[in-house]
């Protein structure tokens, strides 16, 4: 890891690769890019499983991220943080996720193993997600549905038998579980289900909304004064805490007990990074919305 502060040393090694692509220096603004290059660098430090590229929608994404991971694996002072950081895109939706392998293969052995049990979080794993079919009434799901086991199977095959790889595409038909292995790769612990017959179930329901920030305790002018940085945010339905009991140790759904699990799944990961001295705070609120579409 280069002389500094943890991880912002490596984000601003990361930024300095993104100034020399024109594609990302043309269409991220030099805030952008500052919040680009630490979400690259969670993942590739083991804080996140898997970053949304969210910012921007590229013209080529395989090929601008296949490049991008080429500089960051050949640079001499962070090189090996990207060794096991690779791209995941999505044709029919046009998303891309940038992930790391070793997090993602750990995750994913949890649905490969049906005796693996589902708590408590822990810091490589965190635990397996509650899947909500999005249907009148909700339902919780036991398992994920077949197709998202589909997709987790091909994508560990690919993380487990070409480590060089740069990029992988799913199959275009990936578009129906996309929400699901999204949730499950981005570190939620609930995943919504989308029923294709049913639209907007979630709207006019109670939602708990969560947001974790990470504090960012040396700011340089590209992060215009900001003093924490979003890594994770998602909701749940507040109805379903009525199925559950709170001191029940795999229960996710109850507010205080995700909000103190989550964070420290966070903490932990991040505490084994040298020179890291950041902690993570969560926003909870509760309300309703009029639509909500994914």
């Amino acid at each position: 890891m280069p002389e500094g502060n943890g991880l912002l040393a490596v984000a601003h090694v990361v930024q300095d690769h993104l100034k020399s692509i024109p594609q990302l220096r043309q269409h991220l603004s030099r805030q952008k890019q500052a919040a680009f290059a630490l979400d690259l660098t969670l993942v590739a430090c083991a804080v996140r499983t898997a970053y949304l590229v969210d910012l921007f929608s590229p013209k080529n994404p395989v090929e601008l991220f296949s490049d991008l991971l080429t500089r960051l694996r050949s640079d001499k002072h962070i090189g090996a943080h990207f060794e096991s950081v690779f791209h995941v895109y999505e044709p029919s939706a046009e998303q891309s996720f940038i992930a790391n392998r070793t997090l993602i293969l750990q995750k994913f052995r949890l649905y490969h193993n049906p005796e693996q049990p589902s708590s408590p979080i822990n810091e490589l794993e965190g635990t397996k997600a509650t899947f909500i079919l999005l249907q009148s009434p909700l339902k919780i799901l036991k398992e994920p549905p077949e197709n998202v086991l589909k997709l987790i199977r091909t994508i560990c095959q690919v993380a487990e038998l070409s480590w060089g790889t740069l990029s992988f595409s799913l199959c275009d038909d990936s578009a129906e579980a996309l929400v699901p292995l999204a949730a499950i790769m981005l570190d939620y612990p609930v995943a919504y289900v989308p029923c294709m017959s049913q639209n907007n179930v979630l709207g006019g329901r109670q939602l708990d909304f969560y947001e974790f920030l990470l504090t960012i305790d040396a700011p340089n002018e590209d992060w215009a004064g900001e003093k924490a940085h979003t890594i994770m945010k998602f909701s749940c339905p507040a109805e379903l805490r009525e199925e559950s009991n709170p001191s029940n140790p795999s229960n996710h759904l109850c507010p205080e007990h995700l909000k103190e699990a989550m964070a420290h799944m966070f903490q932990t990961r991040l505490r084994k990074i040298k020179g890291s001295s950041k902690q993570v705070g969560v926003l909870h609120s509760t309300h309703a919305l009029s639509h909500v579409s994914f």
